[in-house]
């Protein structure tokens, strides 16, 4: 890494989260930065362009379990509609608090697994 950090080093260390977070039979379905930390520093903003030598991310994982993801994927297919993407819940919320518009139409789908799931599918 340069003294300048890029998208390319952040894009780079989403990466490596989501290969030592894969879990056999799980599907990584968003990864949510909470902050990053620049020379041992911790910033709470986005560190492109900001200057540097060791950048790490402590970040939210989340997943599914492939059969349940696999399970809505098809289940959208079967009707005709491609999801684009599946947003947990807690952060679908907190998107659309802020304003910010998620393109298409929504469904909330909730579950009681083993895991508690609440999560939005964008189609």
């Amino acid at each position: 890494m340069s003294d300048e950090i890029g998208e390319d080093d952040v894009e780079h260390l989403s990466r490596v989260i989501s290969d030592i977070s894969i879990k056999s039979n799980f599907e990584t379905i968003k990864i949510v930065p909470v902050y990053r930390i620049i020379d041992e520093i911790k910033k709470e903003k986005d560190p492109i362009g900001m200057k540097g030598k060791k950048l790490e991310l402590v970040a939210d994982v989340f997943m599914l379990p492939k059969n349940l993801y696999n399970g809505i994927i098809e289940s959208f297919e079967r009707i005709g509609l491609k999801v684009t993407d599946i947003i947990p819940n807690i952060i679908a919320k907190v998107v659309m608090s802020m304003g910010r518009s998620l393109t298409g139409p929504a469904w909330s789908i909730a579950s009681f697994l083993p895991i508690p799931l609440a999560l939005n599918v964008f189609v």
